[in-house]
């Protein structure tokens, strides 16, 4: 998949309510191993207040795809 891609699923981690609460500020992607088309990726995230955390890891052998930092400032 694309750079991209991986910024949409890190997104789509939170809410539509704290996207409209919060603006991001910054966003740091650590790309790991490949995700390729039509593999699957379970996503965890984490964190609390402004820095909020997602993991992407490869379905199939739970390897992580990805690691991602978000910093959120106030709408």
């Amino acid at each position: 998949v694309t750079n991209t891609v991986y910024v949409d699923w890190a997104l789509d981690c939170f809410a539509p309510q704290e996207h409209l609460q919060r603006r991001l500020e910054w966003l740091q992607i650590n790309y790991i191993s490949e995700v390729k088309p039509g593999g699957e990726v379970q996503m965890f995230a984490g964190g609390d207040g402004r820095v909020r955390y997602v993991r992407g890891v490869h379905a199939h052998n739970g390897m992580t795809a990805f690691e991602a930092a978000l910093g959120w400032g106030e709408g």
